[in-house]
């Protein structure tokens, strides 16, 4: 079925150390005093090499967290379709896509015949706090409860709030659910928005109208520090910046020193909206008094800018480099809040990443590429014209997922010929190792093959493609600079680090995935989670 060279054998190993077919771990009393504030910290795009490459530039709040700390160096995703949503969902959950549903950031919807991103919810009310939206988004297409939802319900109303915040939408939901307190996210129109799924805080409405992003619209994204305090070169021409930036600093964060789309939009992709969420995640500890004695809250915060300026620069330049340097100060300001208003021995951090990212392909020369969306579905089309007869067989192509009609989707089940026929087309293609279908994932429940175990933990028979594509190594279907969504190292290694009283500071280099961390919540707390995956890092807890 798969070819033997779709995993190295030390991803393999990797694979299986991740715990690709997860068996629970003998659970521990949960501490005595459960903290009353958990702080959930996802940095988006953020691969664990970075702590080795950057780490010497930070000083603040991610050193902070490094070096006083439980690292676990060698956390890896067990599955294979590393995503924003996938991972947010999963950190969120301590499930696996398979089991949780969010298997891409958006997929094609076979009742409703279009792309859906994966928290569309044509049944909600959307909510911009200064301006109009339009985009309606929740956690309905979630299929487990996440560890805040179910923090909150064990607990008296009043007590177990739940807050998260991002950029991005998928993000702020993934970690924490279908329900809470205050959940929220930026839309492109200019507007941190929620939805009718959530509440609607006055505080925060008025908060979000004292502290406007607008007047930054005049300025631009400068280096934190001097050029030779970055590594490498200013000037990657392989990078692809965004419309109207160049591969170098300055970027002028309008064309006309005025807000409009072109300046939220850049804003976005600056290191001034991880600082905005810091400060509101701020002023929430404040506003709702998170982390009071007598109960259990959850503060989830995910950090987006990294993942939109890895994408158009790649992980070696100086725009990756300087969002780092400047999270690391507010993460710094964020962690001195904690001290100050909650205490230091009442909350606890846990910090990881969604996915990692692969390197530019142009820069690592002859042993990487990009595989063309479009010629795939020429030659899918072309083979099943062949077999069938001219008709339009492809619905869609998100990611390294092919969808098709449902007529041809249906045929494609009962045809071994036709199968075979596409897998042998689109195997010849430059970067592509190997094509799952339906019957394959099928098969692979039985198989002790840790790298098919991978791609089946990322697989919903619903939301995936009825061919998934494998890509060889190095390779990407995105037409970014750099891309992630594969089940190599440099996308499913991240950084997982647990901060606060209840853990020993240090490296561990044990297996461990951030799926772990909400089992390791579930631990503190004594809330068991629904379905989970991970096993709680009881080598870390004191």
């Amino acid at each position: 079925m798969m070819r033997r060279r779709m995993l190295p054998a030390a991803l393999m190993a990797a694979a299986l150390a991740a715990g690709c077919a997860a068996a629970p771990a003998p659970r521990l009393a949960p501490p005595a005093a459960r903290p009353t504030l958990i702080v959930q910290l996802v940095i988006d795009q953020m691969r664990a090499d970075y702590v080795e490459r950057y780490g010497a530039q930070w000083t603040e709040g991610l050193h902070r967290l490094v070096t006083e700390g439980a690292h676990f160096t060698e956390a890896r995703y067990p599955y294979a379709g590393t995503m924003t949503c996938a991972g947010h969902a999963s950190i969120g959950t301590g499930a696996v896509p398979a089991v949780h549903g969010m298997v891409l950031n958006e997929w094609w919807d076979r009742e409703r015949r279009a792309r859906v991103a994966c928290p569309s919810d044509p049944l909600v009310t959307p909510i911009g706090f200064t301006k109009p939206i339009t985009a309606r988004s929740s956690g309905r297409a979630l299929l487990s409860e996440t560890f805040a939802e179910r923090l909150a319900a064990s607990q008296p109303p009043g007590a177990g709030r739940v807050v998260a915040l991002s950029v991005k939408a998928r993000s702020a939901i993934g970690l924490a659910g279908k329900t809470g307190d205050v959940v929220v996210w930026f839309d492109s129109a200019g507007t941190f928005a929620t939805s009718s799924a959530y509440a609607k805080p006055a505080w925060l409405e008025a908060h979000l109208r004292a502290h406007p992003i607008e007047p930054l619209a005049a300025g631009a994204w400068t280096r934190a520090r001097p050029p030779d305090a970055y590594i490498g070169t200013d000037d990657d021409p392989a990078a692809r910046p965004p419309a109207g930036w160049t591969a170098r600093f300055p970027h002028a964060l309008s064309d006309a020193n005025a807000p409009g789309a072109v300046f939220y939009d850049r804003w976005q992709r600056s290191p001034y909206s991880d600082a905005y969420l810091a400060d509101l995640a701020i002023a929430a500890i404040d506003r709702m008094a998170l982390g009071r004695p007598g109960g259990t809250d959850y503060l989830g915060v995910g950090f987006s800018a990294l993942d939109l300026v890895g994408h158009k620069f790649g992980p070696a330049s100086h725009e990756v480099q300087d969002v780092l340097i400047r999270l690391d100060e507010a993460i710094g300001r964020l962690l001195a809040h904690l001290d100050a208003r909650v205490g230091p021995g009442n909350y606890v951090v846990g910090l990881s990443a969604d996915h990692g990212v692969g390197d530019i392909p142009e820069d690592r020369g002859d042993d990487a590429g990009r595989v063309s969306r479009a010629a795939v579905i020429a030659d899918v089309e072309a083979v099943l014209d062949t077999a069938w007869g001219d008709a339009a067989h492809v619905a869609a192509m998100i990611g390294t997922d092919v969808y098709l009609s449902d007529a041809s989707r249906a045929r494609l089940a009962d045809d071994a010929g036709a199968q075979a026929a596409v897998k042998a087309a689109l195997r010849v293609m430059p970067g592509i190792d190997d094509v799952l279908t339906a019957a394959d994932m099928a098969a692979a429940r039985a198989s002790d093959d840790p790298g098919l175990r991978a791609v089946l933990l990322s697989y919903h028979p619903e939301r995936s493609g009825d061919l998934v594509l494998l890509l060889d190594e190095h390779f990407t279907t995105s037409t970014d600079a750099a891309s992630h969504g594969t089940y190599y190292d440099y996308d499913r290694r991240v950084p997982v680090i647990l901060f606060g009283s209840p853990f020993k500071a240090g490296t561990f280099e044990g297996p461990a995935s951030p799926l772990d961390i909400a089992a390791t919540w579930s631990r503190l707390t004594g809330v068991a989670l629904d379905r989970p995956h991970g096993r709680s890092l009881d080598a870390a807890v004191k």
